[in-house]
């Protein structure tokens, strides 16, 4: 769930996770150079918006102990969009986490207003499913799934927002 309860261990999820899309705004405001065609479909962040398909054009994941945050935009020509998914994991890495174990929040903009709307004017619960994970590689595969409800339902600003058959395929992790 987006927000704090008190319990400083959410508080440093939600803190890492900000830290996260921080990063990826300042890193998203350069100009980028032509994509490559026809970006291969490991190494992405895939799912469905609200029924539409979102893909990543670029992604980082870390595992800090068993912190495990895996954040993705998609730059195009109009606006930029982010995904993250932070995640308590247990020592066997595979399995599936939801509750307080996972984080997940999608940011429909680059601006500090589309942030603070997305993580003040919401709820969120997420579940994550670690399907493969190769320490030696360092490479991760999943499922995931997030639904964030407005806290002020007669707010426009914050329509409903369904993530949903979202995967992602071999993201390396540092």
């Amino acid at each position: 769930m987006i927000g704090f309860n008190g319990n400083f261990a959410a508080m440093m999820k939600n803190f890492i996770l900000l830290l996260t899309l921080a990063t990826f705004v300042f890193a998203g405001c350069k100009k980028k150079e032509d994509p490559a065609p026809n970006p291969p479909k490991t190494g992405t962040l895939i799912c469905k918006v609200n029924g539409k398909t979102w893909e990543s054009s670029e992604v980082e994941a870390t595992l800090d102990a068993d912190t495990l945050v895996i954040a993705g935009t998609n730059e195009s020509s109009n606006d930029t969009t982010f995904m993250v998914i932070s995640a308590t994991l247990n020592p066997n890495r595979v399995g599936t986490y939801s509750g307080d174990a996972v984080d997940g929040l999608y940011v429909g903009g680059a601006s500090f207003f589309d942030f603070a709307i997305a993580i003040g004017g919401y709820t969120a619960s997420s579940t994550l499913e670690i399907t493969k994970f190769d320490p030696n590689a360092k490479k991760i595969s999943g499922k995931y799934s997030i639904t964030m409800t407005p806290k002020d339902a007669n707010d426009p600003d914050t329509p409903p927002v369904s993530v949903s058959e979202g995967s992602f395929t071999d993201i390396t992790f540092e």
